[in-house]
């Protein structure tokens, strides 16, 4: 009830933060007090939903339920419109998760893109969805595609972080079509680690960092590579590792 009275009183302004944040504590009780419970916590979910309508982490908590008991278009369905209210990319991670898991790349990819193009049509300035989806393209060894949704991606406008992930994931289409130097200088201009929400560093192999390393060691008479590029090199065989792991 003070809670209640509390979001009454309060400015328009700070209304729909709190009632964020009133829904996301409402969603952690839930989440630990029905775990072991998954119809009472559908359940306790969906009124979260009825009061909080199309709170993200309450609809891919329903998400996940719903693939818990197999209902794979539901679920994918309630992911794809956490993503399109918050442009949160996490949810598109868990999109495409379910899907691969399943075998199913061509599904994964079209579910994707379907989501980022819905939001794209309310929000054409926000990239995040592009770039995620690039990333799976790259990852399925779908060159091609990536580089024509490089291309929209880079017509956009990007802060330090987004033109970071997206001067690696040009990086990454250069090096595979075996033009290593522009790979190398799109590879220079990315900040290390940069790279907001995005995990990128695995989309390099060890091999393809070599192959960067190598050349650029030549260019610069044998030296080792710029301090950055060093780093960046660094990171992705890191990061490669970690993966394999």
């Amino acid at each position: 009830a003070h809670i209640n009275t509390l979001l009454r009183l309060s400015p328009k302004e700070q209304y729909e933060p709190l009632q964020e944040q009133l829904a996301d504590l409402e969603l952690s009780r839930a989440k630990h007090d029905l775990a072991a419970d998954p119809a009472a916590l559908q359940r306790s979910v969906e009124g979260i939903l009825r009061k909080h309508r199309d709170f993200p982490a309450a609809l891919s908590e329903l998400a996940r339920i719903e693939h818990s008991q197999q209902r794979n278009e539901s679920a994918a369905k309630l992911w794809a419109k956490a993503f399109n209210n918050s442009g949160n990319t996490t949810y598109l991670k868990s999109l495409a998760g379910m899907y691969l898991r399943a075998s199913n790349p061509a599904l994964a990819v079209s579910s994707v893109r379907a989501a980022v193009e819905t939001r794209e049509s309310n929000d054409s300035s926000d990239p995040r969805g592009r770039i995620f989806l690039v990333s799976l393209l790259l990852r399925l060894e779908m060159t091609d595609q990536a580089e024509t949704d490089l291309r929209v991606i880079e017509r956009m406008n990007l802060d330090e972080s987004l033109a970071s992930a997206t001067a690696l994931l040009r990086a990454n289409v250069l090096n595979r079509r075996g033009r290593f130097d522009e790979a190398l200088a799109e590879l220079s201009r990315a900040v290390p680690g940069a790279y907001g929400e995005f995990d990128l560093e695995d989309l390099f192999n060890s091999d393809s960092a070599g192959r960067i390393w190598s050349r650029d060691q030549h260019r610069n008479g044998g030296q080792n590579p710029s301090p950055r590029l060093s780093v960046q090199l660094k990171v992705a065989q890191v990061g490669n590792l970690r993966n394999a792991a």
